[in-house]
């Protein structure tokens, strides 16, 4: 689940997404939290690796790269 904020207006969007759904690398004009469900990735955020597991949560400043990655989970 991904939820954008924009600091004017609050909460944008809330996306539920199956793994593997942020692969590529992307970024938002919009500050992002990240809240995992179940299972565990890898989150990318700027030049830092984060393992998550269930239940995790992470925040994306606006404008920062990211990406996900469930492939490898077992680390």
């Amino acid at each position: 689940m991904a939820i954008y904020i924009k600091e004017d207006i609050g909460f944008i969007e809330r996306l539920i997404a199956p793994p593997g759904v942020m692969r590529d690398v992307h970024y938002h004009d919009e500050y992002e939290i990240y809240y995992l469900e179940k299972g565990a990735v890898r989150y990318f955020i700027g030049s830092n690796i984060y393992l998550l597991d269930e239940g995790d949560m992470v925040f994306v400043p606006k404008n920062v790269f990211h990406k996900t990655d469930s492939s490898h989970s077992q680390c």
